[in-house]
């Protein structure tokens, strides 16, 4: 299933001739089930969350997403459930007949959060997943139990300000903004963050988790300033802004990071500050701005770049920036994406600033070499989404 969340203005108009034949012709034949909602200001951060409820012939999600408002009204974080239907059941005109305008039945917003500051990228922690974390433009994290937050009434300050909710916890360390780079873990309690500061900071949560659970602190109780928790390791490394930061599957103490400096950098906190691998000019001199580590095949771990690159690396033989596993060269601008299928190994999707979301079979088994399987070998399959 997908489920598209737009916004007034969007860059695609609705009349064109590619965006039509896409919608009508494209989408009925890759999407088994498709759902566009249209939202009153665009969004920047938008996530699945866990499973409230699976029945026979839907599944229903709980789905975060953020409106970012030019300040006329408080920025929101928003709390919905989105119904899937599974294979099979909906029809190819239910996924083709929606319109620019069209506000979704299976979309429904439970709750809405005043976030102080743009909602740039959103994560829950697994163990919890009532308990969200959040980026804005700033260089404190925000964590939220949105079980126990106040719920806002967006009509009662249609046209003017609000008083944003209090955080249940703000996560300190950084020294410049962090506005993107955000990663939790299955493995436990943990949260990595990166930031124009070169920093990669990770807090554990382990101290405070009975009081973030009851809502006995913070906004949930009714404070006026969020209670601070200071980052357990400040990784030093980069030289230019950290891009993007992922746990190692199953771990809470090593991890990935990438950035404007063109390197690919390994963590282990248990080993002090600095970085334990560092591969260096990763796709060339270019900024390194995703990576994306296979929870299926640990050894596995994405990168994507400006160019428009992709590089797939064998963890286990890290030698050169020529040693991949498969280099991808078939988006004709930057990735700002990169995500391995949770359940088929091998499986990732690359999402660009063409406007092109790629879906790759990787051969988990394939030996890195210089220059990596490309797009015309066998190491890779790919198929393009255009949009």
């Amino acid at each position: 299933g997908h489920l598209a969340a737009g916004c007034r203005g969007s860059r695609v108009a609705m009349d064109d001739t590619a965006f039509l034949i896409w919608r009508e012709k494209i989408a009925p034949l890759i999407y088994d089930w498709f759902a566009h909602h249209n939202l009153p200001w665009p969004t920047q951060a938008c996530r699945f969350g866990a499973v409230v409820e699976d029945l026979s012939y839907k599944t229903r999600y709980r789905v975060y997403y953020s409106e970012q408002t030019d300040d006329s009204e408080p920025q929101k974080l928003i709390i919905s459930t989105a119904d899937v239907c599974k294979p099979g059941v909906a029809s190819a005109e239910v996924v083709s007949s929606w319109t620019d305008f069209s506000k979704s039945p299976y979309l429904k917003e439970q709750k809405v959060l005043f976030h102080p500051g743009e909602v740039n990228k959103i994560r829950e922690v697994p163990q919890h997943p009532h308990l969200v974390v959040t980026h804005t433009d700033a260089p404190e994290l925000f964590l939220w139990n949105i079980d126990k937050q106040p719920n806002r009434n967006r009509e009662r300050v249609r046209g003017k300000s609000g008083a944003d909710n209090v955080p249940d916890l703000a996560l300190t360390g950084h020294e410049d903004e962090a506005l993107f780079p955000l990663a939790t873990t299955p493995a436990g309690p943990a949260i990595a963050s990166g930031g124009n500061d070169c920093l990669v900071l990770v807090w554990s949560l382990d101290d405070h988790i009975e009081t973030l659970l009851s809502g006995a602190g913070g906004g949930s109780a009714g404070a006026k300033q969020p209670p601070t928790l200071k980052a357990r390791s400040r990784l030093q490394g980069h030289s230019k802004a950290v891009e993007e930061v992922v746990f190692k599957p199953n771990s809470v103490l090593e991890l990935a990071s990438v950035g404007d400096d063109y390197q690919l950098l390994f963590w282990d906190c248990r080993s002090g500050n600095a970085p334990v691998r560092r591969m260096e000019a990763a796709h060339g001199a270019q900024d390194v701005q995703c990576v994306d580590w296979s929870q299926l095949a640990d050894h596995l771990i994405a990168t994507g770049a400006q160019d428009g690159s992709v590089k797939v690396w064998d963890t286990r033989y890290l030698r050169g920036p020529e040693d991949t596993i498969a280099t991808l060269r078939s988006h004709s601008d930057a990735i700002i994406r990169l995500e391995w299928h949770p359940h088929c190994p091998g499986v990732l999707a690359s999402g660009g600033d063409d406007k092109v979301v790629m879906l790759w079979r990787i051969d988990p088994d394939a030996a890195p070499h210089a220059g990596g399987n490309d797009t015309r070998a066998s190491g890779a399959r790919r198929k393009g989404v255009g949009g």
